[in-house]
């Protein structure tokens, strides 16, 4: 329980009246976005939005047993009569606006900025947790770099979790599953509820994946993060960011205004946005660690031995030589990933244990769904990954063709309600870069599943089109002949298949080994 007041903390703010009749020293049980699982005394927060707008569900909250109610300033006039707008002279000069119903005793507040005044709210009502919280973004790795994070701590000794797109994972067991409805980084109160439960269970090392959407949502600005990672960035999220300059716009929040001001950045110094963000973090004097393939990153590497599904480099972190570090992992950015992950260990005051970290990494696992080996067949393998940008294929391509002794095969679909403009940019990657292409069904959502084909067809001339995501598995790995590799890209680890009106359950790997056993009687 917390009064209104101690939620408000420092935001700026007046009341619409000349009397908040008490509102500041309201008691409030929770905060809850869905009217659904409102109990008395919660803050219901009514998000604005075109698909769902939450003020739709405030009668419901009411009835329910909200105590305050959080929304849009232009519902003033709605809830407080036709004269409130006229004591809002500036709305700018004020975060929230407050006003006590006399019906019902109703607090209600008012914000420009639903979403920010949520997560400054929801930070006050969890507290800030001294657990050390890790935030990762970038277009490509992100869920690769929170669980090596989880994985070395946890082989280090050390009580840890992740949190993202394959859910929340602790020490070495999954804590529970995301839907397939939830993105890769949860609402601000699930997000902020999931931290504070994990530190009151003992748990002090925290690695979340930052996505695009989620900091521009102001999803993680509750967060005390310690460190920020950026990865890299490519095309993908354009549907909703409109272009690549606010979506690196998106990103960078992480270290314009959420990461601590005490706390490290670490920038992947090959990534063309690196200069901007290394400039960004000066601003505010935050402490840069860079890693990259380049000698001149604070942690690099070099002397790559590429072997069948690992590799062994020669590491230089911070000018002192690591030989014969082995990681057991395909790909070149696998080693971005393995880098990131040291950079960030050593910037967690982790200096003295860092020889121990990397010693550690011969024991990583790889990410479930990503790059990874699912079956043979007829002296062919057969991968599942998650890539589902043109950056994506060309990494698990490039990955594969040293690996690839006949022909290098791709199946691949693009999901729904997503970016239009990286179909076609898809489908021309995968017929440059691979031999034989084959087009299927991903999760179309509410769009038709032929518009989303026709538009990646149209980005080569070499496409085999098998709408059936389990029929098209089945036909690629009838094709498959010795020396053959075969990837089924996309969805990796997801356990559903979405469309318009139902979901199935679908997983790519599962439904790899059952064609095989069929294929193989």
């Amino acid at each position: 329980m917390k009064i209104l007041g101690e939620l408000l903390g420092g935001l700026v703010y007046s009341t619409v009246g000349n009397d908040d009749h008490g509102a500041l020293s309201l008691e409030v049980s929770g905060v809850c976005l869905h009217s659904s699982n409102v109990f008395g005394g919660v803050l219901f927060v009514a998000i604005p939005g075109n698909k769902y707008d939450g003020f739709s569900y405030v009668d419901s909250a009411i009835a329910g047993g909200a105590g305050a109610i959080l929304c849009s300033l232009d519902r003033i006039e709605q809830i407080c009569g036709s004269t409130a707008k006229d004591r809002v002279f500036d709305p700018s000069s004020k975060q929230i606006w407050l006003f006590r119903s006399d019906n019902n005793g109703v607090v209600f507040l008012f914000s420009v900025n639903v979403r920010k005044t949520l997560s400054q709210i929801v930070s006050h009502f969890y507290d800030r947790t001294s657990a050390d919280v890790i935030g990762v973004t970038g277009t490509d790795g992100k869920s690769s770099v929170v669980d090596f994070l989880r994985q070395l701590w946890f082989l280090n000794g050390h009580a840890s979790a992740s949190i993202g797109t394959l859910g929340v994972l602790r020490g070495g067991e999954k804590y529970f599953s995301l839907s397939s409805h939830i993105a890769t980084t949860p609402d601000v109160i699930s997000l902020c509820e999931t931290v504070k439960s994990l530190a009151n269970e003992g748990i002090n090392k925290i690695a979340i994946e930052a996505s695009s959407h989620g900091l521009d949502q102001h999803r993680i600005d509750g967060i005390n993060f310690k460190v920020a990672c950026f990865t890299n960035l490519s095309h993908d999220h354009l549907d909703y960011h409109g272009n690549m300059d606010r979506y690196l716009l998106a990103k960078k929040r992480l270290f314009s205004e959420i990461l601590n001001k005490d706390g490290v950045a670490i920038i992947n110094l090959d990534s063309p946005q690196a200069p901007e963000l290394i400039d960004t973090c000066r601003v505010r004097k935050i402490k840069v660690i860079n890693y990259g393939r380049s000698c001149k990153a604070d942690i690099h590497v070099k002397n790559v031995k590429v072997e069948l599904n690992s590799q062994t480099v020669q590491m230089s972190v911070f000018g002192k030589t690591y030989s014969d570090v082995r990681i057991p992992l395909a790909g070149d950015f696998q080693i971005y990933n393995t880098l990131c992950t040291i950079a960030t260990l050593s910037g967690m005051n982790d200096a003295d244990e860092l020889s121990k970290y990397i010693a550690l990494l011969p024991n990583l696992k790889g990410v479930p769904g990503r790059m990874e080996f699912i079956s043979s067949i007829n002296d062919a393998a057969v991968y599942v990954d998650f890539a589902h940008t043109p950056e994506g294929f060309v990494n698990i391509l490039s990955t594969l063709r040293p690996r690839t002794h006949s022909k290098l095969k791709i199946l691949f679909g693009c999901g729904g309600d997503r970016d239009k403009r990286k179909r076609p940019l898809m489908g021309k990657t995968a017929c440059e870069m691979a031999d034989e292409v084959f087009i299927t069904d991903d999760n179309p959502r509410s769009e038709f599943p032929e518009q989303i084909r026709r538009e990646i067809l149209a980005g080569g001339s070499k496409m085999l089109e098998c709408p059936d995501r389990k029929e098209a598995i089945m036909q690629a790995l009838k094709t498959l002949k010795p020396g053959d590799v075969l990837v089924i890209a996309g969805k990796g680890h997801e356990q559903f298949q979405i469309f318009k009106d139902y979901v199935v359950p679908f997983n790519d790997a599962d439904v790899i080994r059952a064609c095989v056993a069929e294929l193989s009687q």
